[in-house]
């Protein structure tokens, strides 16, 4: 009886475990797990799925219906949504009155999925809330891709919570993304909005120019400059297509000088593409004491807080440009190729209210340019000759000034400008810092005994990178002829016979040979230039007394 009663017990025991089997079955039919994968091959992100909206997923797959909230939102914050967007779906009615979306769950869900309510505004509104998680990003560095895995078919906020190292040069982004789930969902790279960053120098010739060449926003990488001159360098910044999620915008401008170029005090001026900003008025400040060493930084407090002059407000969208534009001396002691870069350091946290949060952009380099000009004097030989001087001119486009006392004003003409003054006394003449432009060599100190030379008007052309100068070459525009020259676009060795390095010329170098020619020699004293007068005077003498004495025998004969 006993065993009897064991068995029946047992049987049941299997019955239920059977029933809960099949149950839990139907239950992993009715709820599936779908998997969202993110394409993505940085590393370092991670991103978390809430469920804001959960439904019945229709047999074909596509349709999601009988809409409820999902297990994101507390009951008190669904409340606070529906409250929000109530205006929105009250407000649209058809002619009988009757509202388009019902003010209910279902009615949100079908408003968001019209567009009658801003996908982007409401993940941004959702992100604000305490949400509870449906499920966390694995990332599969072989396939270069995150996993998150969900139960549930609905409406998805995909939030990135964490960005791969935001101080180190990423240009990382958070960002929130709505998404439709009714089946296993791949998403091509989530939408990460960055700003990006062109630094460009302007490149001048101001033997032909007085103003740059490039204008705002074009992409020149290198320049060649004078030393002394006040090179311009543009800062343009573009802004991300989320632009308008942000309640707070900040960008921050680091510019590196090289050790070669000084940048000029008070010389920022900021642009909205091509209106100006008052840096006073606007939330604008600039440094040279820089926490990351960098020479240079702007920083724009709030994009959004940008006037004129006047105190108008500037329109500033995801389509503007903010450019920073400066200059910074070429000083006397730079080498002839002189790097620089900057980043922009940039709010990238659209549910953050203050703009504090920040990503990097990569580094933009641009690079700067002089050419070194040495000239060998030599005689007719060959030799190197002493006892000249020479004096290098440029000639400037409005670069000699003319002072007018009568009427106090200073005018501006085209014309020859020395570079430096008179070099004496080597057989070897040097000018460095030169850029392209047209020349003129003249010969202000002849050696003893020799002819000056001829004015040498000449041509320096240039083609470069910014990492290297691809062409160098000199012209000879004058009547005399310029045929002894080389050219050194990278650094060279000068070998002897026995190729031991005698000179190593710099690259960017230019060295050119002249020979200065003796001029005729006058004849000395006691020389033939004498014999020839005596010679003839003797002649003359001769001639003289054989006709005095012709004369006289002629007299007598009568």
């Amino acid at each position: 009886m006993k065993q009897k009663g064991l068995r029946k017990l047992v049987s049941m025991i299997l019955a239920v475990v059977m029933v809960l089997s099949m149950s839990a079955v139907a239950f992993a039919d009715e709820t599936p797990t779908y998997t969202i994968t993110i394409n993505n091959e940085i590393n370092g992100y991670t991103y978390i799925a809430y469920q804001i909206f959960a439904g019945d997923v229709s047999e074909d797959g596509t349709t999601l219906s009988n809409v409820e909230f999902g297990s994101a939102l507390s009951e008190e914050d669904q409340s606070t949504l529906l409250s929000y967007y109530s205006s929105t779906l009250s407000a649209d009615k058809d002619e009988d009155g009757v509202a388009d979306y019902e003010s209910s769950v279902a009615g949100l869900a079908e408003a968001l999925a019209d567009g009658n309510i801003s996908a982007a505004d409401f993940a941004e509104y959702i992100a604000t809330f305490t949400l509870t998680s449906a499920g966390t990003s694995e990332y599969s560095e072989s396939d270069s891709r995150y996993t998150i895995s969900v139960v549930g078919a609905g409406y998805y906020l995909i939030k990135n919570t964490v960005v791969p190292n935001t101080t180190e040069d990423t240009g990382a982004a958070y960002s929130n993304y709505m998404l439709e789930v009714v089946g296993n969902v791949t998403i091509e790279n989530l939408k990460k909005d960055i700003p990006t960053l062109e630094k460009d120098i302007d490149d001048i010739n101001d033997s032909t120019e007085t103003d740059a060449t490039t204008s705002v926003g074009d992409s020149v990488d290198s320049a060649d400059h004078d030393k002394g001159d006040h090179v311009p360098f543009t800062l343009t910044a573009t802004l991300p297509t989320n632009y308008s999620e942000y309640t707070v915008y900040k960008l921050v401008f680091h510019d590196s000088l090289s050790s070669g170029l000084t940048y000029d005090s008070n010389s920022v001026s900021v642009y909205v593409d091509d209106t100006e900003v008052d840096i006073n008025l606007s939330n604008i400040s600039v440094s040279t004491s820089c926490s990351d060493g960098c020479s240079l930084e702007v920083t724009i407090a709030d994009t959004n807080v940008l006037y004129e002059s006047d105190e108008t407000l500037i329109d500033v969208s995801s389509t503007s440009k903010i450019i920073v534009k400066y200059t910074a001396t070429l000083d006397d002691d730079a080498s002839y190729k002189e790097n620089n870069d900057a980043y922009l350091e940039y709010s990238n946290n659209p549910t953050e209210s203050t703009g504090t949060t920040t990503g990097k952009t990569t580094n933009d380099k641009t690079t700067v340019y002089n050419y070194t000009m040495k000239v060998d004097k030599v005689d007719d030989d060959g030799n190197a000759l002493t006892g000249a001087g020479f004096t290098l001119y440029k000639y400037v486009k409005d670069g000699v000034a003319t002072y007018n006392e009568e009427t106090e004003e200073t005018t501006y003409s085209d014309g020859w400008v020395a570079v430096g003054s008179e070099i004496t006394d080597e057989t070897r003449f040097e000018w460095s810092g030169l850029d392209d432009g047209q020349y003129k060599l003249v010969e202000t100190t002849t050696p003893d005994g020799y002819n000056t030379m001829e004015e040498l008007v000449f041509v320096i052309s240039a083609d470069h990178t910014e990492n290297e100068i691809t062409s160098l070459t000199i012209t000879d525009t004058s009547s005399n002829t310029l045929s002894d020259f080389t050219t050194y676009t990278e650094e060279t060795n000068v070998l002897d016979e026995n190729e031991n390095v005698i000179e190593t010329i710099d690259a960017g170098t230019i060295t050119i040979t002249i020979a200065n020619h003796a001029g005729s020699t006058l004849p000395s004293t006691g020389g033939i230039g004498t014999t020839i007068f005596y010679i003839i005077g003797g002649v003359l003498v001769a001639g003289a007394a054989v006709l005095l004495i012709t004369k006289k025998r002629l007299g007598k004969m009568e």
